[in-house]
């Protein structure tokens, strides 16, 4: 998903909601970014509070729309395509 896409598809929602990542079946936080190549990295540090959609827009205003948002595991990187709002715990879950 591009940074572009994201942000649009976002824009109505409130902007306290936290963004986690969905993997295995389990929504763990967004705790900050990396920047690599043309890829915005999602991290998870453990412990840490999720990012606020307030916060990853600060964070990601001077970046290039076209920058794809990525997850890394241990060996790849992996394009994230979607998310699902998740009411109940006030936040999103990227996938």
């Amino acid at each position: 998903m591009r940074l572009a896409d994201f942000s649009l598809s976002v824009a109505d929602l409130d902007t306290a909601t936290q963004i986690q990542l969905n993997r295995n079946h389990q929504f763990i936080n967004v705790t900050d970014i990396q920047i690599d190549n043309q890829n915005l990295i999602l991290i998870n540090t453990p412990n840490r509070k999720a990012l606020t959609l307030t916060q990853f827009f600060m964070r990601t205003q001077n970046l290039s729309r076209s920058m794809r948002i990525t997850t890394q595991n241990t060996d790849s990187i992996t394009e994230l395509w979607g998310y699902r709002v998740l009411p109940e715990n006030h936040s999103i879950a990227l996938k």
